[in-house]
């Protein structure tokens, strides 16, 4: 089992490559679903889980933050099934060895 077969299961979530953030909501939308966390599993699960998720997670929350309150971004020259989608599995799922990776530019930098 890799993570990458559990998190594109579409057993598991309907339309796995899709960004479809309402699926981790209840049918009210009022409410997170708790009934996928087994599932949920970016960093392990159980006595083999990756010691740093806790701060991953801080971290992520402070630089994703950060970044998008003062900047806009738009998506340059990046296509899905060359630099998104996932095709080969090297421990981490990887996209074409053609991928030059996803890329961004800024549009415009928020001023207040």
């Amino acid at each position: 089992m890799t993570i990458n077969d559990v998190l594109s299961d579409p057993s598991i979530y309907p339309d796995p490559s899709e960004f479809l953030p309402d699926r981790w909501l209840t049918s009210d939308g009022n409410s997170v679903r708790t009934d996928l966390n087994p599932y949920f599993v970016p960093f392990g699960k159980g006595p083999r889980m990756c010691q740093g998720s806790d701060f991953a997670w801080a971290e992520l929350y402070f630089a994703f933050s950060a970044i998008i309150r003062r900047f806009e971004f738009e998506l340059y020259d990046t296509d899905y099934d060359r630099d998104v989608k996932i095709t080969r599995d090297c421990f981490f799922g990887e996209p074409t060895k053609a991928s030059r990776s996803i890329r961004m530019k800024v549009k415009s930098v928020y001023t207040e």
